[in-house]
């Protein structure tokens, strides 16, 4: 065993190497510390950048969008016209992120997206969303109106559309239909 991390220490190109890397290690910690963040060394973590403008709402806003939500989207696309399809969601809010999947289906085609986000005031969500199939080009942000009863959420999305393969814009509108 010696011997081995001998022989690594006396080649000057694996020193030059770890150098580099310890360097740049210690460069994006103190970055994130310049800029803010949350870091932690063990386990290793940076908060990411776009969490920073989410805040942790009270508990009893976060337990209202844990759940099953059912609604209609309605889109608008240049090419394809308006139309409107079901969606189901799952959110799942954790401290000051949000988390889900939603499922939709129009006609034979179905989307599974995956989003993350978190709640810019007690009202208001932001989630960004990509399509949990890596063959396929889908992705936008959503921004939601979480109605203060806690049972009705309203949206406005942009994003990129596989079958337009444009940008898409809509909306939706749905209801808790089962609480976690």
């Amino acid at each position: 065993m010696n011997e081995y991390v001998n022989a690594i220490l006396k080649n000057k190109y694996i020193q030059i190497n770890i150098f580099v890397i310890l360097l740049g290690v210690v460069f994006l910690y103190f970055w994130a510390f310049i800029q803010g963040r949350k870091i932690s060394f063990w386990p290793p973590y940076i908060e990411n950048k776009t969490d920073k403008i989410f805040i942790n709402p009270p508990s009893s806003r976060k337990d209202a969008i844990n759940g099953i939500w059912e609604g209609i989207a309605t889109q608008i696309d240049e090419k394809l016209g308006k139309k409107s399809y079901p969606v189901r969601a799952t959110f799942k809010a954790t401290g000051k992120i949000i988390t889900g999947e939603s499922v939709t289906e129009v006609g034979p085609i179905k989307s599974v997206l995956s989003f993350r986000g978190g709640f810019i005031n007690d009202e208001y969500m932001k989630v960004d969303y990509i399509n949990k199939d890596p063959r396929v080009f889908q992705w936008g942000v959503c921004i939601f109106r979480f109605l203060p009863r806690g049972d009705r959420l309203h949206s406005k999305f942009v994003g990129y559309g596989p079958e337009s393969r444009d940008i898409v814009v809509g909306e939706i509108n749905a209801k808790l239909v089962k609480a976690d």
